[in-house]
Formats: structure tokens, sequence, C-alpha cells
């Protein structure tokens, strides 16, 4: 759940619904769906070059309740990053992965 919180403090993403596991859906902060999507593949592409291996996937907009994909109907999906930290040791990994996200992040600035 740290990585969660690292999220929804940060207007730089946007987390899906407050996870029930240790699987965290979230979207880069965009002005429009289509954007969120592509800068969703080039984060994906820039973390696993820095070694970060998230995944991608494709979900409706209605677990985005916080409001960040509000103007889209819920039947509309979005391509959004996916990534689990299930095991007691990813506890350790956090600061590096929020690191290498970030770096990710940075590097697909338009």
């Amino acid at each position: 759940m740290q990585f969660y919180a690292r999220l929804r403090k940060d207007e730089r993403f946007a987390p899906a619904f407050s996870p029930e596991l240790d699987i965290v859906v979230f979207l880069p902060s965009e002005s429009s769906r289509e954007k969120a999507a592509s800068r969703s593949r080039r984060v994906f592409d820039a973390a696993a070059k820095r070694d970060l291996h998230l995944a991608v996937a494709e979900l409706p907009v209605r677990f985005w309740s916080n409001g960040a994909l509000a103007n889209f109907s819920s039947t509309e999906t979005v391509t959004c990053l996916r990534s689990v930290l299930m095991k007691p040791e990813h506890l350790e990994w956090i600061e590096p992965i929020w690191e290498r996200l970030l770096q990710a992040h940075s590097n697909t600035e338009s």
C-alpha cells in the first residue's frame, strides 16, 4: 500500500481504486484518455529500460472514481499501468521502484 500512497500524493499520476491486494493500477495524469493511454505505453517502455517491469492493462474508466477520467462513459476503457508488490521483501524496494518510475515518467514528457 506504500506504493499506492505515493501515487495518490503525486500529481503526475492517477491511481485507480484503492487496492485490496498489492496490485496497483495507475495512469500518468494527462488531459485526455487517449493521451494517458499513450503515455502509459511510453512509461512502460522507459521503465523496462530501467529494469522496472510494469504491466500494461486495458481497464474500464469507471475504476477511476477519483475524477481523473470523469468526462468519459463508464463503458469506455483506458490503457494503464499495473504494478504487483506481493512479497514482504518488496517493501525495501519501494524507494528504488519509485525513483525508476519517476525517471521513466520524466523521459516520456512531450
